[in-house]
């Protein structure tokens, strides 16, 4: 994601996430900086979410490999590449004209809201547990950052950061 409000008209390929059974391979190197990302999460306490924003340059062999390093972990993998259209994902409005595989700011807030449904989802039956640290001295950092960001708009906020 960048913050921007420009688009570009990004064209998918004609192949785009055509189903396979194929499966790309990953480098020996992929499985085992996962099983240790895994185990810092784990160790940690936390949950691993593996989520994958729309992206023009995907196929659904690269998707099969994910999904059965994700299943061989034990985790939940959503691709978005898979359901872009029932998001609400436009590739035509939803990138940066002058970067063309990130995502602009509308595009972005489709996904983020994706992804808070898919957490708020699992919070409710009990999959996840999100403690909540706004007010308090852990969240103290977050809760500046979001007074800052409230105070002076999102647009000017992230012009703010584009700038830096």
């Amino acid at each position: 994601y960048v913050y921007d409000t420009e688009s570009s008209n990004v064209v998918l390929p004609d192949n785009f996430m055509q189903n396979t059974d194929k499966v790309a391979k990953l480098k020996k190197s992929v499985e085992k900086d996962f099983k240790g990302l895994v185990k810092v999460c784990k160790d940690a306490g936390a949950k691993l979410l593996l989520v994958h924003c729309p992206i023009k340059k995907w196929t659904m062999a690269k998707a099969n490999a994910i999904k059965n390093l994700a299943d061989k972990f034990g985790l939940e993998y959503f691709d978005m590449n898979t359901n872009y259209e029932e998001i609400g994902v436009n590739f035509s409005t939803d990138y940066v004209a002058s970067w063309g595989s990130h995502m602009n700011y509308g595009g972005s807030k489709k996904v983020t809201k994706y992804i808070a449904d898919l957490v708020n989802e699992r919070i409710a039956n009990d999959t996840y547990e999100l403690v909540d640290y706004r007010g308090t001295e852990e969240g103290k950092e977050w809760d500046v950052l979001l007074d800052e960001r409230d105070s002076k708009g999102v647009e000017n906020y992230y012009k703010k950061l584009k700038d830096m």
